[in-house]
Order: C-alpha cells, then structure tokens, then sequence
C-alpha cells in the first residue's frame, strides 16, 4: 500500500511541474501565470516533503523542497487574488509574507525540531501548541483566500471562466482544509496506510481534472497576460446584445449616474434594470467589451473624474470630495484606479490640465 501511495504522489509530482512549466511559458511569465504555477510548483513541493523527509537525499535537496512545501497556502492565497483581480501585481509585501512564513516553518521543523521523536521531553505541554502553529498560520490564508472568493466572485463578467475560478478555488481549499485537519491529527506521528493511500489518490485525482481543464478551457483562465481591460481593448464573446436592455444600461449610466453609487454591484444593478444578473454580466462582457465588472464601473467613474479636474470652474474642489461623490469609498482606491488608467495621480493630471 505504501508502494502505491509512493507512486501516486510521484505521478502527481510530474503533472504538477508540467502544468507549471507550461504556465510559464503559455503565461508569458505574466503575474498569474507566476502565481498559478508558484501554486503548483508549491503543491509539488508539498507532496515532496511525504516522499523525501527522514530520507538520505541531499541536505540541500531537502531544504529546497520544503521550501515550496512551507509555502503552499500563501501561493493559494496569490493564486486566489490573481484569478478574481485582472490588475494583480506582486507586491512587497507578498515577499514579506512568504519569508514569514518560511522563517517561522524553519525555524518549528528544521531548527526546534518539534516534530521529532523525543519532542515531549524537550517541550513538554507546549508541544500540542508549537506543532500547531504552521497548521494555524496556513488556515489563516486559506480563509483569507476563500473569503476574498465570496467578495469578488460576482464582479468576473465571463462565465466559463467565472464557474471554473469558482470550482478550482472551493474544491483546492475544500481539500487543502481536509489535509490541515488530518495534520492536526496525527501530530508528529504516520498517518494509518489506507488514509495516506486516500491522500494520495485524492491529491492525484484532483491534479488530473484541473490540469486537464487548464488546457481545455477558454485562453485566460488562469494564466493569461495582465492589462487593464477597457472597451478598446478587451475581446467580447460572439453572442447576440439586446440592444433595448444595452441602452437602457447606458441611460442609466450616462444620464441617470448610477456608477456613483458607492459598492454598487451587478446584483443591485441587475435589479435596478429589471434583468437577471446572468444577463446583464453578458450584455456588459458581450456589448460593451469587459471582462470584469470593477473595471467598467472605474472606467466611468475615471473618465468623469478626469472631466472634473480638467475643468477650471471646479479647480478649488477638493480630490477627495471628488472620489466620494463618484462612488469610491475612499481616496487610495480613487488614486490607484486613477493612476493606473491615466499614467499619473489626479493632482498630477490636475496640475497638467491646468
């Protein structure tokens, strides 16, 4: 039985580095393409800290790969924001992030040992508690991730690639909590053989029908290149438009300033056109060329932003009062949304226009 545990998560193994390799390259290297094949690289990683650790393979081999098996749920949670954010970038503080993590998980496992066989005797009751703490400080990111899911999981206006996020992310976090929870369990000891077999066909099972998903479904699910996505430059989908209902959406839009309200989502604005929300997330995708629903709601609110400050008659206004009275919440937001469509702050584009 240990045999085929060892050969499942080895089988595992390769389709994972394949995937991640072809993210890489398929990706361009863009920023979701590095945060899905870190993701799967990372699970690699994970599965190879089972076959390897207590073995008499190179020191070195060994620290590299757990490595990726310390920070298997800080790629989870990259992977999550990259999915449901087409403006994601890697961040200092993602690189802070993942040296805590390692640095904590080193310093546990590698370096306290607490994982070792005489580990009662050094740490007494404090064991329970120190070997806990990765499994603790992992659960963190995988609620984080899953709650970041449920925010922004509406606001994606292509439903192939909606429903497919949506599913690699519950079911990856589903299983990914499964294993926590088993860890917990079993504490420093070897899981009972038919469980680790379970683990292993399971781990493989779902690695299969994700990565033959990956290569069947639409360009873009997961590695596609990061742009800002506006009318210019984003492809629809080949679907009939109701026209009635587009320029309904575009009255309510232009004349009656419905993207000023603030944390408007496409629910609220479904309900206010009367339609279904499926609806309306085509119509925006298919006739106005978005692919995501924050995106054409910053267009609007930017292009009447930029008509604001252009205006010398409203030069004294202050910016923030700006940003609240177009639907953001509050001036950071405004800013980067700004910046990231004009090239510049809206004091910069003020000062410019003026």
């Amino acid at each position: 039985m240990h045999d085929i545990s060892f050969f499942l998560k080895i089988a595992a193994i390769a389709i994972l580095l394949f995937s991640s390799s072809t993210l890489f390259i398929a990706g361009r290297f863009s920023a979701r393409a590095l945060a899905s094949g870190l993701f799967t690289l990372s699970i690699a990683g994970y599965l190879g800290c089972q076959i390897f650790h207590g073995s008499s393979v190179s020191e070195w081999f060994l620290w590299f790969v757990h490595l990726g098996c310390f920070v298997a749920p800080l790629t989870f949670y990259l992977l999550t924001e990259s999915l449901f954010e087409d403006k994601f970038r890697f961040r200092w503080h993602h690189l802070a992030l993942f040296v805590f993590i390692e640095a904590v998980n080193f310093y546990l496992i590698i370096y306290l040992r607490v994982y070792a066989a005489d580990g009662h005797l050094q740490y007494g009751d404090f064991l329970t508690l120190l070997r806990a703490l990765p499994q603790t400080v992992s659960l963190v990111f995988i609620l984080v991730a899953l709650g970041k899911t449920l925010l922004k999981r509406k606001a994606d206006l292509i439903e192939s690639r909606r429903n497919f996020r949506i599913k690699f992310i519950a079911i990856t976090s589903a299983y990914m909590l499964l294993v926590l929870i088993s860890e917990l369990a079993y504490q420093g000891q070897h899981a009972p053989p038919m469980l680790d077999l379970l683990h292993s066909a399971g781990i493989l099972a779902t690695v299969w029908y994700f990565a033959s998903k990956m290569f069947t479904v639409r360009s873009g699910t997961l590695g596609e290149v990061n742009t800002i996505v506006t009318k210019s430059t984003a492809i629809p989908e080949r679907e009939t438009v109701n026209q009635e209902l587009l320029s309904k959406l575009e009255k309510a839009m232009d004349t009656g300033k419905i993207y000023t309200q603030e944390s408007l989502s496409i629910r609220e604005l479904a309900k206010f056109l009367e339609t279904q929300e499926y609806i309306l997330r085509r119509l925006i995708n298919a006739g106005l060329g978005y692919r995501n629903f924050n995106d054409y709601l910053n267009e609007l609110r930017i292009t009447a932003a930029a008509r604001i400050l252009a205006d010398k008659e409203q030069a004294s206004t202050p910016i923030i009062r700006i940003a609240m009275d177009l639907g953001f919440g509050s001036l950071a937001p405004f800013n980067k949304a700004f910046r990231e469509r004009k090239g510049m702050t809206p004091t910069e584009f003020r000062k410019k226009s003026a």
